[in-house]
């Protein structure tokens, strides 16, 4: 090899480089900070400005077992008007307490990475086990992420957080793939591409990830669903991606009934189980909703309710991986669509209305039965019939005539 190489032994403190600097040839061996960037810290403050951009390349150099309190295992680069390059350099066995074991980029910091393999890091706190990408743009091209590791997300290469821009090179041309958080529904298939090492490990999103971005609301009925009977939500804490954050079994969930401004809505009620924990970054909650009624026409058959009720799901979430920062998880409204007129209720039902005018299906008791739900024995007020002579009503709809009788 005709460079020459530089070999640092760093403990302690790492190096710090405030101003422009250029790093090349040279080998970082067992350096430690009790901050951030075991190896190399780059930062800008408050007076940065976008007339003296700071620009620090490092070229053809290895950092091998270095280790940071904070973020980035080996480099760390943070602040706006700060241009990172890193060229034909191999980072291994780098380890952070918190996120991107072998590199850290966050808050405004635009990254250039060329020719670059992330082997054997690890990341102990939010995740990225090889790299960590935190509102910053970062242009990536023939990366290589092997046995690299996360505590949570994002095991091979990337950890995307924020308002972040990754751009990617694909047989010359630069596509962007992921701008200001708003995901392009390739993006993960194309970024996996250039994650092109294997062994990682994490406990979602092998190759990239991020922190909670939704909870998805699923339920198992596609139908409408009847007032006051209970039905099944499921809720998944999904990242940016659509992978399932299954690091995740302490936060908790709570359900609300709410109008289309996501205020409380006061015309239905809820029940049922409306606090729940996920676990594995999942959950589910039996509940019933019991809307008011409008418009009930008992001789019409026609009962309809005010308005279909609007469910929204919220909780915290403790972000782990150092400092722990509480994110409000929330849902979209999800609408539950109520069932109405003469199919108001299951068969066996009549619908009860209150002195509210909030209405809910009860099933007709032993003794008794419905075959409609808006009938009953008096006029504008449903109920169940009594069981005929030599009849057996166990409940519901079910009627049997015992044998030997006549009807």
């Amino acid at each position: 090899n005709p460079l020459s190489v530089t070999v640092f032994r760093c403990f302690g403190n790492n190096l710090l480089y405030a101003s422009g600097a250029s790093i090349s040839a040279t080998r970082f061996v067992n350096c430690s900070s009790g901050g951030s960037g075991g190896a190399v810290q780059v930062s800008t403050d408050s007076s940065a400005s976008p007339d003296e951009m700071i620009e620090v390349s490092i070229f053809n150099s290895t950092f091998e077992g270095c280790v940071s309190a904070d973020s980035g295992g080996a480099v760390a680069a943070s602040g706006s008007f700060l241009l990172l390059s890193v060229h034909y350099s191999t980072l291994y066995h780098g380890r952070a307490t918190n996120s991107g074991g072998g590199i850290a980029i966050e808050s405004g910091v635009d990254c250039a990475l060329e020719y670059v393999s992330f082997i054997e890091n690890q990341a102990d706190g939010l995740g990225g086990g090889g790299l960590l990408v935190s509102d910053s743009n970062i242009f990536v091209d023939n990366i290589v992420a092997s046995l690299n590791s996360a505590a949570q997300g994002g095991g091979g290469m990337l950890l995307v957080k924020g308002g972040s821009s990754v751009l990617t090179a694909t047989m010359g041309n630069v596509v962007n793939l992921l701008a200001l958080g708003s995901s392009d529904p390739m993006f993960l298939i194309q970024i996996e591409s250039i994650c092109s090492g294997v062994g990682n490990i994490a406990a979602y999103g092998l190759c990239v990830a991020s922190p909670f971005h939704e909870l998805q609301v699923t339920r198992n009925q596609t139908n409408t669903v009847y007032s006051g009977i209970v039905f099944t939500v499921h809720i998944t804490k999904r990242d940016l991606f659509g992978q399932v954050i299954v690091s995740d079994s302490e936060s908790i969930l709570q359900a609300s009934v709410v109008t289309a401004s996501l205020f409380p809505d006061n015309s239905v009620s809820l029940a049922g189980t409306m606090v729940a924990s996920l676990i594995a970054g999942q959950t589910s909650f039996a509940l019933s909703v019991i809307p008011t009624f409008r418009d009930v026409d008992w001789t019409h058959r026609t009962a309809t309710a005010l308005r279909h009720p609007l469910i929204y799901f919220h909780g915290l979430d403790a972000e782990g991986g150092g400092e722990t920062v509480m994110v409000t998880m929330t849902s979209s409204a999800v609408v539950i669509p109520v069932a109405e007129n003469v199919s108001v209720c299951p068969v066996g039902y009549i619908l009860f209305i209150d002195s509210k005018s909030q209405g809910s299906c009860k099933m007709c008791s032993e003794g008794t039965y419905s075959i409609d739900p808006l009938a009953g024995m008096m006029e504008n007020t449903p109920s169940c019939f009594r069981c005929p002579s030599n009849c057996i009503c166990p409940g519901g709809s079910r009627v049997t005539f015992e044998l030997g009788t006549w009807v």
